[in-house]
């Protein structure tokens, strides 16, 4: 990714490929987009019972090389979170988020790419007021 810093067309390609996944199973939102969220664009509506938030920041990195030999510095981070009624199914959120993004690059508006993403941790499955969630976190360059 360029030095760009305008995250929306980024985060916009990232939901547009997780979708693309998830089919009607469940809506992909930016993590302030989710309907019922305080200070969000819709604080008054109902969050849906199965979707995925994503939320972009960037961070310092060190180098590290792949085994192709390329050095890389992953100067961003990606954290996906999917709710559901089950574990079983935020298990299965979580399977079709991998497949949406691990080791795979998105393209840009610009005409850029971001990635690819790289699995960095999990977060254990647990329960909220709304059913169940779990996390994932991912870098990217």
């Amino acid at each position: 990714m360029t030095g760009n810093l305008d995250l929306q067309p980024l985060a916009t390609a990232i939901k547009t490929a997780i979708q693309a996944e998830l089919g009607s199973l469940a809506t992909v939102y930016d993590i302030d987009d989710v309907p019922g969220t305080p200070g969000g664009s819709d604080p008054t509506g109902t969050p849906p019972a199965q979707h995925v938030e994503i939320a972009l920041n960037r961070r310092d990195a060190a180098p590290t090389r792949r085994g192709s030999g390329v050095v890389s510095v992953p100067d961003f981070e990606l954290a996906t979170r999917c709710h559901a009624g089950s574990v079983g199914t935020v298990r299965e959120l979580r399977r079709l988020v991998a497949l949406a993004l691990e080791g795979r690059a998105q393209d840009l508006p610009d005409g850029g790419t971001a990635g690819p993403f790289v699995f960095a941790i999990g977060e254990p499955e647990d329960d909220d007021a709304t059913g169940w969630f779990g996390s994932d976190h991912w870098t990217f360059a």
